[in-house]
């Protein structure tokens, strides 16, 4: 399931971003928004999505990770 949500943001940003259509990015999160944040450090059913292009998977310290 996260890794549905991620596949779809990563789909929704780069339509978006190669578009340049913000409000069709922000219609495609609406999806993700219901488990995941974009706000620095506020988690919720999934870890926030901020900075999640300059950071590995599994990688923030604050969100406790379902085993691998």
């Amino acid at each position: 399931m996260r890794l549905i949500c991620a596949l779809a943001l990563v789909a929704a940003t780069t339509a978006a971003h190669a578009q340049g259509d913000a409000a069709l990015g922000e219609k495609r999160f609406e999806e993700c928004a219901s488990c995941h944040t974009t706000v620095r450090g506020e988690n919720g059913v999934g870890p926030s999505l901020f900075g999640m292009f300059d950071r590995k998977a599994g990688e923030l310290d604050d969100f406790r990770y379902s085993p691998p």
